[in-house]
């Protein structure tokens, strides 16, 4: 089976672009052939080389775009979207002209308003990974409807949708999509593994080891709600001193979230570590007590498995995503969205008790371990292609275009 799939991909901070290259990655393990098409600025064009160099299994091309959209539940100026449409559809092109494939893998649903015509796919069956951010923004009345329409009337032609969360199914098919199936969003188990602190990690972030350690981490978009976070920290730190805050990524919040800590006079208590490269979020994650997630909405965050998987205690607003993966007070805590009195009571509950910490977070990782496994996940996405296929073929080919 040949793929061309086009989406987001590292550099692109974004998950989409992590769960997508972890996903292909593990197909090509299992003997897929993949070529990947994806998004790069000029000012990361050099970092998009090495990782194509260090990825020799798989065929690169790119496409160049003024700035990275890490924010698809919010639309993007029309003429972002003009420039990516001319470029992503050149880059395709030329890759189907070079060789065919059987099947065409969509990363994230943004790309399907660039979906290419007839002329350009052919019979090329398309199968689209719905990463979420876009139908929360259409859910939460960020695009218009012209534009809510047009980009339905793409998915609806897509030979088939595969979502990362429960929830997501219904969300879909509520919108005429009928051809939807979970695949559960998935992370390797390995590499999000329990282990020790490292010590030389606290003294480079001056933490001591006896301190309690609140993580956030995430792409710092409003929907994520990061500032929840600052903002309950006054009070938490008022009871149990001994907490140091850590937040892990960047964005638009960022700046604001900054600003709060020099007002509320927490600067000593947090660290602001910036964007942090994927291979060392484990190490990092380990080095976290807790981790706090405070979204409005979620497909289904990889932080929240990344976590789990590290034994840790997550702490999430109550949301379909977040239920999908927390039973409270089993193998992780909720709170209701937005409620910054619940969420301090959840972060001092959980600081309070190592022996309360230590059972949820062996109980998230047995059930992550379970569930959400990259490698099962990346058999269940190639048995799903190969039927697309397959049922594409017996019916003269898609429909897409």
């Amino acid at each position: 089976m040949d793929i061309i799939y086009v989406g987001t991909l590292p550099p692109h901070q974004g998950g989409s672009a992590i769960s997508s290259f972890q996903l292909i990655k593990a197909m090509v393990r299992k003997g897929l052939g993949v070529r990947a098409i994806g998004p790069v600025t000029r000012d990361t064009s050099d970092f998009a080389e090495r990782f194509a160099a260090d990825h020799p299994e798989i065929e690169f091309d790119r496409f160049e775009v003024p700035y990275y959209k890490t924010s698809p539940d919010v639309p993007a100026p029309d003429d972002y979207w003009e420039v990516e449409k001319r470029a992503l559809r050149a880059c395709l092109q030329r890759m189907i002209r070079h060789r065919s494939p059987d099947l065409i893998l969509l990363g994230r649903e943004t790309f399907a308003w660039h979906l290419p015509d007839a002329d350009i796919n052919g019979a090329i069956p398309c199968v689209l990974r719905v990463a979420g951010g876009t139908m929360t923004g259409i859910l939460r009345g960020n695009y218009s409807n012209k534009v809510m329409n047009r980009l339905l009337v793409q998915l609806r032609a897509v030979d088939m949708l595969i979502v990362p969360a429960q929830h997501l199914v219904k969300t879909m098919r509520e919108r005429g999509c009928r051809m939807v199936t979970y695949i559960p969003n998935a992370i390797d188990v390995a590499q999000f593994s329990p282990g020790p602190k490292n010590r030389n990690l606290l003294r480079e972030l001056r933490i001591e080891p006896s301190q309690i350690v609140v993580m956030h981490a995430s792409n710092l978009k409003p929907i994520k709600r990061a500032g929840d976070f600052v903002r309950a920290a006054k009070q938490t730190i008022a009871t149990f001193p001994g907490l140091v805050f850590v937040v892990a990524g960047d964005g638009l919040m960022r700046s604001e979230m900054e600003e709060t800590c020099r007002e509320l006079g927490m600067q000593d208590k947090f660290r602001f570590l910036g964007w942090v490269e994927y291979e060392r979020m484990p190490e990092y994650i380990r080095v976290a007590d807790i981790v706090v997630m405070c979204s409005e909405a979620e497909g289904l965050a990889r932080v929240y498995l990344e976590s789990q998987s590290c034994a840790k205690v997550l702490i999430a607003s109550d949301i379909p995503a977040a239920r999908q993966v927390i039973t409270h007070g089993r193998d992780g805590l909720l709170f209701p969205v937005g409620d910054r009195s619940a969420l301090e009571a959840r972060i001092l509950q959980a600081a309070g008790d190592a022996d309360l910490r230590s059972e949820l977070g062996r109980r998230a990782r047995e059930r992550v371990v379970v569930a959400h496994a990259l490698d099962a996940a990346a058999e269940a996405y190639a048995s799903t292609l190969h039927k697309v296929i397959n049922l594409t073929r017996g019916h003269g080919g898609s429909t897409v275009g």
